[in-house]
């Protein structure tokens, strides 16, 4: 990776129109492509992507139409890398894209983290500048466009995120685009690094060693929809309010995503329909064997007693077979029940009042986070977020005093 130490800077930052004159000053300290000590090389491990899928947190029903995404579009190319590496405790794909910005007609590289998150698409990519040297954002982003302070780009002061088209390489042609029209960065004694996320960390990133691309392969985000029939569009809703009916929506989305994981865990896990053709042919294997058996022997009193133990061996098969066809029909008239009815049948809840409380924590924790994103976009007032969040902080308190309570006294 060729971390970029060449863009043009100066130590003592002036207005806009000072930053942008070509004719240089006593206090500007200028880089250029032709710097000896500009161009530095991090090495990474190396993973190839199947290891890398093993190792992510991403669930499985999700790997193949990642493994695909990243084969289709980052395969062969030198300007865009593709890493795991460890944030927040998950182990998550970036993408590391380098962009030619030109300033005074000259070029410098510019890169970008593209985070793919753990149920990636039906969420938001989160986009970083990557911060290896001192410097500071300009004054013409820091108007919500790019955090200054952990240098997250803000999506919606560019394009948004569409999960419907999967559009990164709009955004970052977006960014790109704007970078040229206004440099972003400029050269200061700022090092502080307050995201973990606008860093690689060399201790926990891997490079990933991405297969050929397959010319006949065409992407269709409808391959991926039998697993995800419902999608939080955020382009539609991001001027209303984070309201109950959303939340709401939230919520089905979160748990569906878990019972569509744990219901292809259990099939690859049980194989029922390898199961059933293999008793099946079971069955019909004994029913030859029992008439194989009674042409061999003549004794009538060894027979009858051979034969009892064979029908007692095919009525147990039998009723095998009809417990298995009996899962079947279930399972195939499971399409016609609720989301609610087929959790009954795989989740089994020890404690009923302990698993409400859950709930309610759970809940209240999630809405406090959505909480602070709608106070970060500006959707309610800093007195309204601190007010709620100290009566659900207290909320959560009480809740889990009472399960510590009940715990205690069982």
């Amino acid at each position: 990776m060729n971390y970029y130490g060449d863009y043009l800077g100066f130590e003592n930052y002036g207005s806009e129109k000072d930053y942008f004159d070509e004719k240089p000053k006593s206090n500007r300290n200028y880089y250029n492509n032709n710097s000896k000590n500009t161009s530095l090389k991090k090495n990474f491990p190396l993973i190839t992507m199947e290891d890398a899928l093993i190792k992510s947190s991403y669930p499985k029903y999700l790997q193949d139409f990642i493994k695909e995404f990243i084969i289709n579009n980052y395969s062969n190319n030198k300007n865009k890398k593709v890493y795991l590496t460890l944030v927040n405790n998950e182990s998550l794909f970036v993408i590391e894209y380098k962009l030619s910005v030109y300033l005074n007609g000259k070029s410098y590289e510019i890169f970008i983290l593209v985070y793919l998150p753990k149920l990636y698409p039906n969420y938001d990519p989160n986009f970083y500048i990557l911060k290896d040297k001192k410097f500071s954002v300009s004054d013409y982003y820091k108007n919500g466009k790019i955090n200054e302070k952990t240098l997250k780009i803000n999506l919606y002061s560019f394009i948004p995120f569409d999960p419907a088209k999967n559009n990164i390489e709009e955004i970052i042609n977006k960014i790109n685009e704007e970078f040229n029209k206004e440099f972003p960065i400029y050269k200061s004694e700022n090092n502080e690094i307050l995201s973990e996320e606008c860093v690689l960390n060399k201790d926990y990133t891997k490079e990933i060693i991405i297969e050929n691309k397959n010319n006949n392969f065409s992407f269709n985000y409808e391959d991926i929809n039998k697993f995800n029939d419902i999608q939080i569009n955020d382009n539609n809703n991001k001027n209303k309010d984070f309201d109950d009916e959303s939340l709401l929506l939230f919520m089905r989305t979160q748990v569906k995503d878990v019972l569509r994981e744990k219901y292809y865990n259990f099939n690859e896990k049980f194989k029922i329909k390898n199961i059933y053709n293999d008793l099946k042919e079971v069955n019909n294997t004994s029913k030859i064997e029992l008439n194989n058996i009674n042409k061999l022997y003549t004794e009538e009193n060894y027979m009858k007693q051979e034969l009892k133990k064979l029908q007692k061996i095919k009525e147990y098969l039998n009723s095998v077979e009809n417990k298995l066809i009996e899962e079947k029909n279930n399972i195939l008239n499971s399409k016609n029940k609720s989301i609610f009815d087929k959790c009954d049948e795989l989740i089994k809840i020890k404690d009923n009042k302990d698993f409400e409380y859950i709930i309610m924590q759970k809940t209240i924790e999630d809405y406090l986070v959505y909480l602070k994103k709608a106070y970060e976009k500006k959707i309610v007032s800093f007195e309204d977020m601190v007010n709620t969040t100290r009566q659900l902080s207290r909320e959560l308190f009480y809740i889990a005093y009472i399960r510590n309570k009940s715990k205690y006294f069982k």
